[in-house]
């Protein structure tokens, strides 16, 4: 949590470091092997959870699609492989939203799943702020439809982890910032961009380009990085109250792009022709069929508003804010689901329009 040693940061939230840091310290040395080991597990586990809830939703061969598309989709493949925190933070966020329904059950299993669905929240809140704004709210709603009589004290005892992990990380970083800080220092920079950059210059020269020119964003890097992300923020906010129109159609973009169903042609680590086929193959019909998925079986994920509430929720909130097509991965498992289930349900249907209808027997 420190770029160089006694220059504390706060630019990325601690789950992730902190992590890492345990692994190597339980390998006895910095070993990245053991850093993707346990991601690889992880991803395992994402696919269980999801199977899992396909098997108690849809059926038994929904669920164990499920499970094997999400271990043979490119994205999860590629960031379990990659010291990134995408996978890190799809696991708590999977694991979140699974234990939100599985604590309505009833007695001491109920109770367990309540405590686990917190401590992942508590975690999410430090490991990706982003996430866990769409997805802690959306899970303590889904406490309360879950259970009314008991909805409000079970969504207090789900929270407790999340004010206590994130009220020690930002006391952390009011005492080495001088300052509030929400969840990181990186914020601001990224919604500021976000609104100030047309979307089809993100992650090109022309951004780089146009912040070279902006005099707000260079005069900001002289400032410490708490007083910069600060300055981005309350910027931002001006620029949204002097331009609601574009803000608006910023939104409008950020949503479908968050929703795109193959990347933008950028530079990528893989050349962007094996980038552009590996969506056609996964993304491009998860995605569609996915979110039909949710409208069509509306009656069965009613049953588990966790996870409805929680795709909603972050659509929303990225939308607003800043969409990168990587932050979808932690919706991806449930979206997967809802594909495999639309999938299912759909074929039924035709081959049930195929059959021939039966013949009525006639009066001898």
């Amino acid at each position: 949590m420190a770029l160089e040693p006694g220059h504390p940061t706060a630019l990325r939230e601690p789950g992730y470091p902190l992590l890492i840091a345990g692994l190597y310290e339980a390998s006895g040395g910095r070993h990245a092997w053991v850093v993707l080991a346990a991601q690889t597990l992880m991803s395992v586990l994402i696919a269980a959870m999801v199977g899992s809830l396909g098997t108690e939703l849809f059926g038994a061969g929904v669920g164990a699609a499920a499970f094997a598309a999400y271990m043979l989709y490119p994205q999860a493949i590629f960031y379990g492989a990659s010291l990134y925190r995408d996978t890190f933070v799809s696991f708590l966020f999977t694991a979140c939203v699974w234990f939100t329904i599985r604590s309505a059950r009833a007695g001491a299993e109920g109770r367990r799943a309540l405590a686990v669905a917190g401590l992942s929240a508590g975690v999410l809140s430090v490991t990706s702020t982003a996430v866990a704004l769409g997805a802690v709210p959306a899970c303590a709603l889904a406490l309360f439809m879950q259970d009314r009589a008991r909805g409000l004290r079970r969504a207090a005892l789900f929270l407790l982890p999340v004010l206590a992990a994130g009220g020690a990380w930002t006391a952390r970083n009011w005492s080495t910032q001088g300052r509030f800080v929400f969840g990181s220092t990186s914020g601001g920079g990224e919604i500021y961009q976000a609104m100030t950059i047309d979307a089809d210059d993100l992650g090109t020269a022309r951004q780089v380009l146009r912040l070279q020119g902006d005099p707000l964003w260079t005069a900001t890097l002289r400032l410490p990085e708490a007083e910069r992300n600060a300055a981005l923020t309350r910027a931002t906010a001006v620029l949204i109250a002097r331009e609601p129109g574009l803000y608006a159609r910023r939104v409008a973009v950020r949503l479908v792009k968050f929703w795109r169903l193959w990347p933008y042609r950028r530079a990528y680590d893989e050349s962007y022709r094996t980038v552009f086929f590996a969506s056609l193959a996964s993304d491009a019909w998860m995605v569609p069929l996915g979110l039909l998925g949710f409208a069509l079986l509306r009656r069965r994920w009613c049953e588990v508003p966790a996870v409805w509430l929680s795709v909603l929720a972050l659509t929303s909130l990225y939308a607003a804010m800043h969409a990168v097509i990587r932050y979808r991965l932690p919706l991806m498992g449930y979206v997967i689901l809802s594909s495999i289930a639309a999938a299912s349900a759909l074929g039924e249907r035709f081959i049930g329009a195929l059959r021939p209808a039966p013949r009525r027997p006639t009066a001898s």
